[in-house]
């Protein structure tokens, strides 16, 4: 059962419920308030190391504290990514000259990855900059929850291994990329490479948002649990509690939208874009490669193996934000029966009335901006993309 601090503590009114836009605190008013636990923040280390890595940083945890990035942060990461892209830019307007053949092909992915990687920051600084304090709410509600709901550690341990392994994965792809690139002799400079590598942070927007989905779902489980071993308890300060609880998991996710609406939109439009123009000068290469044939084998085995990097991300988002709203579909139901239930007190058909209430009104799944839903069926559609596009393209080659 929870903790009798937390039920003298609450201060959610079930009679009004309002689910707002976060309020404007910047970072050093809400300092006191955000104290961050160790096992939380050992599951958030991988990924803060890699955001921190290229100064893109959502937040900072000093002390146990967490806070806001100040904006001399945001703005000095902001200037070092555009330093960067406009050293590349004339890297590739230097070599335009001597892009021949098979060069001037492979040159096009450059010029492609440029294009996209550039909106990408871009997008990246924006969405820090602009949701700052939000990123910041995001974990203080996650952290409110686990401590009330006394998640146990063992949880959070497998959330630590689980994130290090995405890292290490995501490192190992990059790296032995770009090895076999350089070993082969395939198109590309030092510029490029660490541009290639700088892209793993997109990637690590997909891995955070997954890891959040997947806490969410562990705390839905647990919540639900908790009201169903103690749904016989009559405590006005508990039900307020549980309300309060079931409030901090819909703000969480909330935040969770709102922060990456713009990334994964991002993140869906460059896999997909990017995959069909590999599929086009893989073409083009087959039908000009004579002498390198093992070079063209190096660079269609690279390509699609990012293809396949991406695609896989994308499903385990899918997946674990299906799983995750199958678990808050389980709440109402969940109501429901306490309703039904024999000795069901006022307090308790009222508070679990207002949840029905608010999850009806509240409650919608993640989209990229409203152009697409984010849930099992995005991959197939992903996929249904790819190939009616590819097929386009392979009737245009053999024309």
């Amino acid at each position: 059962m929870i903790i009798p601090y937390f039920w003298k503590t609450s201060k959610t009114n079930y009679n009004e419920v309002i689910i707002g836009g976060a309020p404007a605190v910047t970072y050093r008013e809400v300092l006191l308030h955000n104290v961050v636990d160790k096992p939380l923040q050992s599951a958030l280390q991988p990924l803060n190391l890699m955001q921190r890595l290229f100064i893109c940083a959502k937040y900072s945890i000093r002390d146990n504290f967490i806070v806001s990035n100040t904006n001399t942060y945001n703005y000095v990461g902001l200037s070092c990514a555009l330093i960067f892209r406009f050293i590349l830019l004339y890297s590739l307007i230097t070599s335009i000259n001597q892009m021949i053949g098979i060069t001037s092909l492979l040159s096009l992915c450059d010029i492609d990855d440029f294009i996209f990687f550039s909106i990408g920051f871009i997008i990246n600084y924006y969405s820090n900059i602009v949701q700052c304090n939000n990123n910041v709410f995001l974990i203080l509600k996650v952290q409110h929850v686990i401590r009330n709901l006394k998640i146990d550690v063992k949880v959070m341990k497998t959330f630590v291994v689980s994130n290090w392994c995405y890292i290490i994965a995501l490192n190992c792809v990059f790296i032995s990329s770009n090895a076999y690139y350089c070993m082969f002799h395939v198109v590309g400079n030092g510029w490029d490479h660490l541009s290639s590598y700088t892209s793993i942070t997109f990637d690590i927007n997909i891995v955070y948002a997954s890891f959040i989905l997947s806490l969410l779902r562990r705390l839905v489980t647990a919540w639900i649990k908790e009201i169903e071993s103690n749904g016989a308890c009559n405590t006005d300060c508990y039900w307020n509690a549980m309300f309060d609880l079931y409030v901090n998991i819909l703000e969480a996710y909330k935040f969770l939208r709102i922060t990456f609406r713009l990334q994964i939109l991002y993140y869906t439009v460059h896999t997909v874009c990017h995959g069909l123009m590999t599929e086009a000068i893989l073409l083009q290469l087959r039908q000009i490669v004579t002498t390198s044939p093992e070079k063209f084998g190096v660079y269609a085995v690279l390509s699609q193996m990012w293809l396949v990097k991406n695609v896989a991300l994308q499903i385990v988002l899918c997946v674990e934000s299906e799983r995750f709203y199958a678990a808050m579909e389980q709440i109402p139901s969940v109501c429901t029966e306490l309703i039904q239930s024999r000795g069901c007190t006022d307090t308790q058909r009222r508070v679990c009335k207002n949840i029905q209430r608010l999850q009806v009104t509240s409650f919608t799944k993640m989209s990229g901006l409203g152009l697409f839903v984010v849930d099992v069926t995005l991959p197939l559609r992903i996929a249904g993309v790819l190939t009616s596009y590819t097929l386009a393209i392979l009737q245009f080659a053999l024309s």
